[in-house]
């Protein structure tokens, strides 16, 4: 998934942070347990606010991935 990833970060970098964690570290399991994650990958799209706009977990479409960040971009 990290090629898509790559890819979609490159072509959205202007406007969303991606941010990448490991959740084998303390701080990433931090995270996935704040977030209720259960697997890997997992992907979130947090608003400007913080809150979860759009969460998946599983191997992605890029298109998928896509999709919800041009909504969320509307939004």
């Amino acid at each position: 998934m990290q090629p898509i990833v790559n890819g979609l970060e490159t072509e959205y970098r202007e406007s969303v942070e991606f941010i990448y964690v490991n959740a084998s570290t303390t701080e990433g399991l931090e995270i996935f347990n704040a977030y209720s994650l259960f697997g890997h990958p997992s992907y979130l799209i947090l608003d400007d606010t913080g809150k979860v706009f759009w969460q998946s977990v599983g191997e992605k479409p890029a298109g998928d991935i896509q999709n919800a960040l041009e909504t969320a971009l509307e939004n």
